[in-house]
C-alpha cells in the first residue's frame, strides 16, 4: 500500500481552555449530575412556556372561529 498519513485532528487551544473552565465550573457545583439536572429542568421550563403559549393561541383561534357555521 502507499504512504497513507493518518493525522490526528488538532483541537484549538481556546477550545481546550473553555473545556477546562466548564469542567472546573461543574466541579465547583454541589454535584455534577445535579448541576446538569438543573440545566435540563431550566430548559424544560422554557420549552413548557413556549408550548403553553402555543396552546393558548390555539384555544383563542378555535374560540374565535367557532360560530357554528356550516359552509
Amino acid at each position: 500500500m502507499g504512504n497513507i498519513k493518518t493525522e490526528i485532528p488538532k483541537i484549538p487551544i481556546s477550545f481546550k481552555r473553555s473545556e477546562e473552565n466548564i469542567y472546573k465550573h461543574i466541579k465547583s457545583k454541589r454535584n455534577a449530575s445535579c448541576y446538569i439536572k438543573d440545566l435540563v429542568e431550566k430548559d424544560m421550563a422554557v420549552n413548557k412556556e413556549i408550548i403553553v403559549e402555543k396552546q393558548d393561541l390555539n384555544k383563542r383561534e378555535s374560540f374565535n372561529n367557532d360560530f357554528r357555521l356550516d359552509f
